[in-house]
C-alpha cells in the first residue's frame, strides 16, 4: 500500500529523534581529488587518526545530491524524468539538440521544504554528515525534444547544415555508419523481421487476453503502425543514444535488428520509444509493456532457464539473449509501468531474473581476456568473443545493481549475496565500445595489467582491519562503474546489518570501509574533467550513494543504541522499517533534511 501522510509524519518524527542522538558518529569525509594525479596512489593520510575538524578543513565545497533528490522525488514518474536525456558533453549536446529547449522540473523551494519536514530542521548534529549543496539539490534540468513526427525527428537533426560541423556528435547519434543495428541489411530482410515480430506478438495476444485487451482499447496506434521498419530503426537509435549511457549492457556495435532475438528487440524498441518526442508513440509503448513482459518471460528460451528438465537443451547464446530481454523489460516496466506491474517486477519477476542468471553461472563468470595469467595473441585475438564475454559480465553487474537498488530505495532484502559475486568486474567503456579489432586488442592489453579483482575480493579488502599499499594496489585501475558497483555492495551489507537484528555489528568497520571507498573514488576520478564525467550515465553520481550510505550507517548505530524495540529488530516508526515500499519518499525526506540543515 502507498505510504500515508500520517505514516510520513511518523517517519519524520522518528528520523528527527535519530538525528538528535548521533553525537558519537563520525562521518569522516575525505579530501577532494588531487587534480594533478593521474594514477591511483595509496594515501598516507588514511592510516593516521584525524579529527573531524581536520577532515572538514579538507573539504572546500559541498556535496551535490541533485540526482538522488530528483530520483527519489514522488513527482518523478518516468525514465526521462529520472535519468534525463543523453549525457553527452555540452558542446555535443548543443549540436545534437539544435534548437531544443531546456525544461526544468518545478523546483521545491525552501519554504516548501520547511513546511513539509519542519520537525527535522534541528535534527542533525553538526559534523555528522557531508555538507550538501542546497542550491544545486533542489532542482533538476534536462533537455526535452520538441514535438515532431517520429520518423522525421532524427533525420531533421541529422540533415541540418549546422549539424555537420560537429562530426563527433554526429557519429555519436547515428552510431558511426550503417554497420550498426543491422542498417546494412536489405529492406526486405528488415521488413521480414518486423513482420515476424508482429506475428509473434499476435500469438502472445491470443494467449494473454487481459494483457492485450488494455492495449487494444486505449493505445493510439496499432501494432502495425507502431512497428514499422523506420520506427524500429529509430527506436534502436534512441535507445543507444539516450539509455545506453545509463545501462551499458548491450554491445552497441554488434546489435543487429535482423539477427537479435525478437523479445530483446521488442524490449529495446520500447525503451527507445519512451525517448520519442511523439506522445502517441509514448502512450502506445506504455500500453505494450504488459505484452513485452509476457513475451520475454514467457518465451521458450527464458522458461528453459528456470526449468531443470529443459535447462541445458538450448544453446548458451539463446538463453543469454532471453535473459537480456527479460532484464531489459524489468527496467522499463519498473519505471513506466503501473504500480501493480512494478510490484510484480520487484517481486516474482526479479526472482526469476536472478534464478536464470545463476543457472547461467553469471555471478562467477570471468572474462578471461582480462586475466593477466591467460596468454593473449594479436594474431589469434577474437574481438567478437571478447564483446560476448564482457556483455555477460556487464549484465550480471547490472542485475546485482538493480537488486541493491530495490534494497536501498524500496526496502526489499537483497536476493543476491556478495559472496557469490566472484566473477569479473566490467572493463572500461573504451575497451567495450572500440570498433577496430586492433584498437580493441591494444586497449585490452593496456587494461588487463591493472584490471580490478572480483567484487567479493574488493569488498573483503575494504572491510579488513589493516589497510596498506599492498591492499590498495589490489584494487587495480577502477572505472566509475566499478566504484558504483562497490558502493552498492557496501549498501547491501549495511541493509543486511540494519534489518536482521545484527546489533553487535561494529559500525566503525562499515564507516571505515566507506572512508576507504571515498579515497578510492578521489584517487581514481581525479584525472577526469567535467565533460568526461558527463559522458557517463547516472552511475557518475556514485558519491551521492556514498553520502546515503553514511546516513544508513547512522541509522544502524541508532538501532544499536535503542534499549527497546519490536521483536523484529526494527524500531516502531522507523522510516526505513516498511518493506517493499512503492515509492522512495522516505529517502527523499531524509535527503531534504540534510539540505535544510545546511540552509
Amino acid at each position: 500500500m502507498p505510504t500515508t501522510h500520517r505514516e510520513n509524519e511518523s517517519q519524520t518524527r522518528w528520523f528527527a529523534s535519530l538525528c538528535t542522538k548521533l553525537e558519537d558518529i563520525h562521518i569522516n569525509p575525505m579530501m577532494l581529488p588531487r587534480r594533478g594525479s593521474r594514477s591511483p596512489r595509496f594515501p598516507a593520510e588514511l592510516g593516521a587518526r584525524r579529527s573531524i575538524g581536520d577532515y572538514r578543513k579538507s573539504i572546500p565545497e559541498k556535496l551535490k545530491i541533485s540526482f538522488l533528490l530528483n530520483y527519489t522525488d514522488p513527482r518523478t514518474k518516468t525514465i526521462k524524468e529520472s535519468f534525463g536525456y543523453s549525457t553527452a558533453p555540452s558542446q555535443e549536446r548543443e549540436s545534437i539538440d539544435l534548437s531544443i529547449p531546456i525544461t526544468t522540473v518545478e523546483p521545491i523551494h525552501s519554504s516548501q521544504i520547511n513546511d513539509s519536514i519542519a520537525p527535522l530542521q534541528d535534527g542533525l548534529p553538526e559534523g555528522d554528515l557531508p555538507r550538501l549543496d542546497v542550491q544545486h539539490a533542489t532542482s533538476f534540468s534536462m533537455p526535452v525534444f520538441p514535438t515532431a513526427d517520429l520518423e522525421t525527428e532524427f533525420w531533421a537533426a541529422f540533415l541540418d547544415p549546422t549539424f555537420h560541423h560537429h562530426d563527433s556528435a554526429r557519429r555519436s547519434l547515428i552510431s558511426n555508419g550503417d554497420i550498426w543495428f543491422g542498417m546494412s541489411s536489405s529492406l526486405h530482410d528488415k521488413k521480414s523481421r518486423v513482420d515476424t515480430l508482429i506475428q509473434e506478438l499476435g500469438e502472445v495476444q491470443m494467449q494473454v487476453d487481459t494483457c492485450f485487451l488494455d492495449f487494444t482499447r486505449n493505445a493510439p496506434l496499432s501494432v502495425d503502425q507502431f512497428f514499422t521498419v523506420a520506427n524500429v530503426e529509430q527506436f534502436v537509435r534512441l535507445y543507444f543514444h539516450h539509455w545506453y549511457p545509463h545501462c551499458p549492457v548491450l554491445h552497441q556495435q554488434s546489435f543487429d535488428i535482423v539477427s537479435v532475438s525478437l523479445p530483446l528487440l521488442f524490449a529495446v524498441c520500447l525503451t527507445g520509444a519512451f525517448y520519442s518526442s511523439s506522445q502517441e508513440i509514448i502512450t502506445t509503448a506504455r500500453r505494450l509493456l504488459g505484452l513485452a513482459e509476457e513475451y520475454a518471460f514467457g518465451s521458450p528460451a527464458f522458461t528453459a532457464l528456470l526449468d531443470e528438465s529443459s535447462f541445458g537443451k538450448q544453446t548458451f547464446a539463446a538463453g543469454f539473449e532471453a535473459l537480456q530481454a527479460a532484464f531489459s523489460v524489468v527496467i522499463v516496466q519498473n519505471w513506466e509501468g503501473t504500480i501493480t506491474a512494478r510490484r510484480r517486477i520487484r517481486g516474482r519477476r526479479y526472482i526469476e531474473i536472478i534464478s536464470a542468471a545463476r543457472n547461467l553461472s553469471l555471478p562467477s563468470f570471468q572474462n578471461f581476456f582480462l586475466r593477466k595469467e591467460v596468454a593473449l595473441s594479436r594474431i589469434r585475438f577474437d574481438h567478437s568473443a571478447f564483446f560476448e564475454h564482457e556483455s555477460k559480465v556487464r549484465l550480471m553487474s547490472y542485475i546485482f545493481l538493480v537488486d541493491c537498488q530495490f534494497s536501498i530505495f524500496h526496502n526489499i532484502p537483497p536476493r543476491l549475496t556478495i559472496s557469490e559475486m566472484t566473477g569479473s568486474l566490467p572493463c572500461s567503456e573504451e575497451s567495450f565500445s572500440v570498433e577496430d579489432e586492433a584498437a580493441c586488442y591494444d586497449s585490452i592489453v593496456k587494461e588487463r595489467d591493472s584490471h580490478p579483482q572480483s567484487l567479493v575480493v574488493l569488498v573483503d579488502l575494504l572491510l579488513e582491519e589493516s589497510w596498506d599499499e599492498e591492499k590498495w594496489s589490489q584494487f587495480g585501475r577502477l572505472s566509475v562503474l566499478n566504484l558504483f558497483v562497490i558502493i552498492h555492495a557496501l549498501h547491501s551489507i549495511i541493509f543486511t546489518s540494519r534489518t536482521n537484528f545484527m546489533r553487535q555489528v561494529d559500525h566503525h568497520v562499515l564507516d571505515r570501509a566507506l572512508l576507504r571507498w571515498r579515497e578510492l573514488w578521489n584517487s581514481h576520478t581525479s584525472h577526469m574533467d567535467g565533460d568526461e564525467m558527463m559522458k557517463l550515465g547516472f552511475y557518475r553520481n556514485a558519491l551521492e550513494y556514498w553520502c546515503l550510505a553514511k546516513l544508513f550507517v547512522g541509522i544502524l548505530v541508532r538501532t544499536q543504541m535503542r534499549n527497546t524495540g519490536s521483536n523484529t529488530g526494527i524500531a516502531p516508526g522507523n522510516p526505513l522499517g516498511r518493506f517493499d515500499t512503492d515509492d522512495m519518499i522516505h529517502i527523499n525526506h531524509m535527503l531534504r533534511q540534510l539540505c535544510v540543515r545546511d540552509t
